[in-house]
């Protein structure tokens, strides 16, 4: 008797401790994610931010490029990636990614400090190294020119997809 009621709180234990672990995952995964901002003695990283129209770098200095995208007409797949070419904080509020067909995507109040991001054409949330554009259709192709201009309208780089 004793041992059949140690095994029913054993088996208890058990099914109570994966209910717990069940409910603190479930509650982890739903929970928002915060951007944490740099302090004055950390190395910075990108982030999202709410300034005002940054200085514009002179229009003939290469501060970014579009190294690749990816998974052209696949809208679960589809990403353009790009570098910053230059160091220090650039402000991409504002700036825009186009093609020749008039789509277009305007950045949200973004800043970069140094490496890529990557900005996908689906629904997503935004992190300090991927965008998310949030359309249910695919819009890049094969043979066409994405460009990225400044808040001023400015090219600053293009891509021809192969």
């Amino acid at each position: 008797m004793k041992r059949r009621r140690l095994l029913f709180y054993v088996f208890l234990n058990i099914v109570l401790s994966a209910l717990t672990t069940l409910a603190v995952l479930t509650i982890w995964e739903n929970t928002p994610r915060r951007v944490t901002l740099p302090s004055e003695n950390s190395k910075p990283v990108n982030q999202v931010t709410q300034a005002p129209m940054a200085t514009l770098p002179p229009a003939d200095t290469i501060v970014m490029e579009i190294t690749n995208v990816y998974g052209a007409g696949d809208i679960q797949n589809e990403v353009v990636q790009l570098k910053r070419v230059d160091s220090g904080e650039l402000s991409l509020r504002g700036w825009q990614l186009t093609d020749s067909d008039g789509h277009t995507y305007t950045f949200p109040d973004f800043t970069l400090f140094a490496g890529t991001i990557q900005v996908y054409t689906k629904t997503g949330s935004n992190t300090a190294t991927t965008l998310f554009w949030g359309r249910s259709d695919a819009v890049w192709k094969t043979g066409s020119v994405v460009s990225l201009l400044d808040y001023q309208g400015n090219l600053r780089a293009s891509f021809t997809i192969p």
